[in-house]
C-alpha cells in the first residue's frame, strides 16, 4: 500500500469477486502510446481510464484484473502483457479501481484498491467524465510474500539517480526483555500508503539499515513484523512504540538525513486459526492464502499459507 474521497466511503463497492466468477467485460489496451492524463472528449460518449500495473521492481505484469467500480455498476479489464490495461464504456461519475491477481495460480500478490490501500472502503476515486480518457498513474502490487516484498523494492531503489538525494534509517528491533531479534521485516513506507513502502530484515544482532537503498527525502512511518524468517509471534509495532499507525511518530527526513535509533521493543501477538475446506465435498484445502486486515488500522495486515 489515502486521500479526499469524492463520493462517501465505500458507496457501490465491494470487495473482488474469485478469479473464476470474475467477468471481464473492458477491453484490454496493447498500444505503445500511453493516452494524456485526460484527453478530449466526445460529446454523447462514454468514459475510459486507462493505465499500467507493475510488481515493486518495475516490471510489468500481465493478465492482472483492474476492474472499475461505482454505486452497483462495475466494467472490468485485464492487463496485457506489457501491464496495460483500458476499461472503456464507462458512465460519468466517480469510480473505484480494484487490482487483483487474475493468473491460472491466483494469490501471487496483495489485492490493491486505488489510492494504495487495502480496503475498498478508503479508495480514491478516479473521476470520468462525459467523453473523457483518463491515465492514472502506474500501480505496482506487492508480492503475498514478505521476503519478496522486501527484495523487490530494495533492488528497485538501489539507482545512482536515487542515491544522490537519499535519505536513510537505522536501528535495531528487540523483544520485551531485550534480547536483540533477528529476521524481522522493517519498513518505511509514506503515511496512508502502505503499497509504496520500502523493506529491509534486520541481521542477526538485531540492527538493520536503509543506507544504499536510495530512500527518498519525505516523512516516513517505520514499522516492524514478523516474516522475514523470524517465525516468533510478535506483534506489530509502529515507531514510537505505537500499536496502531494512528498513534505512530512521523519521520520527516531532508536530503541526504540519516536518522538513528529508530528502535522497536515487539511483545508477544495474538493469534487465529481455522481449517479451509472445500464448499462442495468438504475436503480440506492446503496452500489457500488467508489474509487478516484490520476494519480500524488498515495499514495492519498479515497473511498466511
Amino acid at each position: 500500500m489515502v486521500g479526499s474521497q469524492a463520493t462517501p466511503a465505500g458507496a457501490g463497492v465491494s470487495g473482488p469477486a474469485s478469479p473464476a466468477s470474475r467477468h471481464v467485460t473492458g477491453a484490454a489496451w496493447g498500444g505503445s502510446a500511453v493516452p494524456a492524463s485526460v484527453q478530449g472528449r466526445a460529446h454523447g460518449a462514454p468514459g475510459t481510464v486507462t493505465g499500467q500495473v507493475r510488481d515493486l521492481a518495475g516490471r510489468a505484469l500481465s493478465r492482472i484484473c483492474v476492474t472499475a467500480s461505482t454505486r452497483g455498476r462495475s466494467q472490468s479489464a485485464l492487463t496485457t502483457p506489457d501491464g496495460r490495461f483500458l476499461i472503456a464504456g464507462l458512465a460519468p461519475g466517480a469510480y473505484a479501481l480494484t487490482y487483483s491477481d487474475c493468473t491460472s495460480s491466483p494469490g501471487r500478490y496483495v489485492d490493491q484498491w486505488s489510492g494504495g490501500v487495502a480496503q475498498s472502503r478508503l479508495a480514491r476515486r478516479v473521476q470520468v467524465g462525459q467523453g473523457a480518457t483518463v491515465r492514472v498513474s502506474v500501480v505496482r502490487l506487492r508480492p503475498v510474500s514478505q521476503m519478496s516484498s522486501i527484495r523487490a523494492p530494495a533492488s528497485r531503489a538501489r539507482q545512482p539517480a536515487a542515491r544522490g538525494h537519499a535519505v536513510s534509517i537505522s536501528g535495531a528491533a528487540r523483544n520485551r526483555s531485550g534480547r536483540p531479534l533477528k529476521g524481522i521485516c522493517v519498513w518505511a513506507y509514506p503515511p496512508h500508503n502502505y503499497f509504496a513502502g520500502i523493506g529491509v530484515g534486520t541481521s542477526r544482532q538485531g540492527g538493520y539499515s536503509f543506507a544504499g537503498i536510495g530512500l527518498r527525502p519525505g516523512k516516513y512511518l517505520v514499522m516492524f513484523t514478523r516474516g522475514c524468517r523470524n517465525t516468533g509471534n510478535y506483534a506489530p509495532q509502529f515507531w514510537k512504540r505505537s500499536p496502531t499507525p494512528a498513534k505512530a511518530t512521523v519521520l520527516h527526513l531532508r536530503s541526504g538525513q540519516h536518522v538513528r535509533h529508530i528502535d522497536a521493543w515487539l511483545g508477544t501477538g495474538g493469534s487465529l486459526s481455522g481449517t479451509v475446506r472445500s464448499k462442495s465435498s468438504g475436503q480440506r484445502l492446503a496452500g489457500i492464502c488467508v489474509f487478516i486486515t484490520s476494519v480500524t488500522q488498515p495499514d495492519c495486515t498479515s497473511s498466511e499459507l
